[in-house]
């Protein structure tokens, strides 16, 4: 047999002359590159719905040309009818369309068990839910750039200017990012298939009404950026929806965030750093923008309204297990001093419970400062008993939350049981009055009575009518106070004995990497005689 073979082929260097470090700075570049980023942005524009999307886009613009051009001298000075209507073919883009596609993308990926599998590579929670999130507005960003030749158009037909397409961007691709935030967050929430398709439908009329709600807003866009240097009303209406709109976002990336985590890590400790920024912001941020004659109503409303937006956090901090995991203790601080000015910020309910008694008393005092700093008008009777019976109710829940995830079991499961036993709790108590008058009564009375008085939202609403019942929300707040302490004390304790063990574990730590390994190996075998 004979032997036929090729000629080896002959190995070409790379010839890196003309960029030595060309290939390099690309490799580090491509390997920056988010790779759930790329990936769900290659699937996206592969995709039939991208396609059906990108079809009925380009029959709206076609559309819009058209008529503007067929109109032909009857649009001209009517640019700003004609920029409404463009931005109200965008907004359901922005808001519905492309966060549906995000949360199916996501949903997949959580029921597959692939986010699981992702985990265990070098991406982090935080990097997925980037990666998921940013796709979405990558996709909007490219539907957006199909609307701009007739965004110009409306600029040439008059009426509208370059600022009010500007902010117009800048405020669609914020409600872009905060929706696709929002869309990807419910759909880490439930991993079973009957509580996802819960989230979908509540993330599907969600969207819808917020499409609608900035339907409206987009009609009056224009007249809006009109007046946003005229008007300091107006001026203070855009900032604080643009604040709630960038708050939102960070508080949705956070939940997609936790809910990728593993269960043993401490998912407490940013959420409670989200609150106390939240809740000392805001009524900073109204003292300082509001006039200093509505000081004296807007500063305290608004710590109440703090209050009650944020009750879902304060009472999950409740419902948490008392102990910390085994990864929690490991990352408290061996220092006693920094052990004891964080402790309130450290996973379990007894310390969750300490920490929203302090927000309550951290609230209070900077809104009643922020009044008699600003105000020309003194403070406000109801406005004070407003933002005190707020806090106090929510105290009042977390410790009805405290007292019932002590009666449950010790893992996590029983601190979504104990969130979902008391948000169906505070539910009940504001509808079961309403309820019970209208089945003896025969109708629904407005007027509050003592079945209302675990409901903080009529109460409060009726304290405006009734001064005095501002007095039930401060005594439900006294009658629960010493639990806080306790809870307080019991929190105080575990972190400091956490704080010891640290010590004592590094300690041991020490004294065994500065022994010498003759002593390490006849401690070893000691220990193995005492075994045997």
């Amino acid at each position: 047999m004979s032997d036929v073979g090729t000629a080896p082929r002959e190995i070409v260097p790379v010839d890196h002359s003309v960029d030595p470090d060309g290939y390099d700075r690309w490799q580090a570049l491509s390997d920056r590159c988010n790779p759930i980023l790329v990936r769900e942005i290659l699937q996206a524009l592969s995709s039939r719905g991208f396609f059906g999307m990108l079809a009925l886009s380009t029959v709206a613009v076609c559309v819009l040309g058209f008529a503007f051009a067929w109109a032909g001298q009857d649009m001209r000075g009517k640019g700003r009818s004609a920029f409404s209507t463009v931005v109200a073919c965008i907004v359901p883009i922005a808001i519905f369309m492309v966060p549906v596609a995000s949360f199916q993308s996501m949903r997949q990926e959580v029921q597959g068990g692939l986010a699981e599998q992702i985990s265990l590579t070098r991406l982090r929670p935080r990097a997925i839910v980037f990666g998921k999130t940013l796709a979405g507005v990558v996709q909007f960003v490219v539907f957006l750039a199909m609307f701009a030749p007739v965004m110009a158009l409306t600029f040439l037909l008059r009426g509208v200017d370059v600022p009010t397409i500007a902010v117009t961007i800048v405020a669609a691709f914020l409600a872009s990012i905060t929706a696709n935030s929002f869309a990807v967050a419910m759909a880490t929430v439930g991993r079973n298939r009957v509580l996802q398709s819960l989230m979908q439908a509540l993330t599907s009329i969600t969207l819808i009404v917020a499409t609608f709600g900035a339907w409206g807003g987009a009609m009056e866009l224009p007249q809006i950026v009109a007046e946003l240097g005229s008007d300091p009303d107006v001026w203070l209406a855009v900032a604080t929806t643009l604040g709630l709109m960038i708050l939102g976002l960070v508080l949705f990336a956070m939940i997609a965030t936790v809910s990728l985590a593993h269960t043993y890590e401490n998912r407490s400790t940013p959420f409670r750093m989200y609150a106390l920024f939240t809740g000392l912001l805001m009524p900073v941020w109204m003292g300082l923008a509001v006039e200093p004659r509505h000081v004296d109503e807007a500063v305290p409303y608004t710590g109440a309204f703090g209050a009650l937006i944020l009750l879902p956090i304060w009472l999950y901090a409740c419902c948490e297990h008392t102990e910390f995991s085994p990864r929690v203790r490991a990352t408290v601080s061996p220092r006693p001093g920094r052990a004891r000015l964080l402790a309130f910020f450290l996973p379990g309910g007894d310390r969750g419970l300490a920490f929203t008694a302090s927000m309550a008393c951290a609230v209070v005092a900077i809104s009643l400062s922020m009044v008699w700093v600003r105000s020309t008008s003194g403070f406000d009777d109801d406005g004070v008993g407003a933002l005190v019976g707020a806090w106090c109710y929510a105290v009042f829940y977390g410790c009805a939350a405290r007292v019932l995830r002590a009666r449950l079991v010790a893992n996590p499961r029983g601190n979504v049981i104990a969130f979902a036993l008391v948000l169906f709790g505070i539910a009940m108590a504001c509808i079961l009055p309403l309820v019970f008058e209208l089945l003896f009564s025969g109708r629904i009375d407005l007027d509050w009575h003592a079945g209302h008085t675990l409901n903080p939202f009529f109460t409060l609403a009726e304290a405006d009518r009734h001064g005095n019942l501002y007095a039930v929300p401060v005594l439900l707040g006294m009658l629960v106070s010493p639990i806080v302490f306790l809870s307080a004390v019991r929190g105080w304790r575990t972190t400091m004995d956490a704080s010891a063990a640290r010590r004592e574990r590094d300690r041991a730590f020490a004294a065994a990497a500065d022994a010498p390994a003759e002593a390490l190996v006849a401690a070893g075998g000691a220990e193995g005689d005492d075994a045997r």
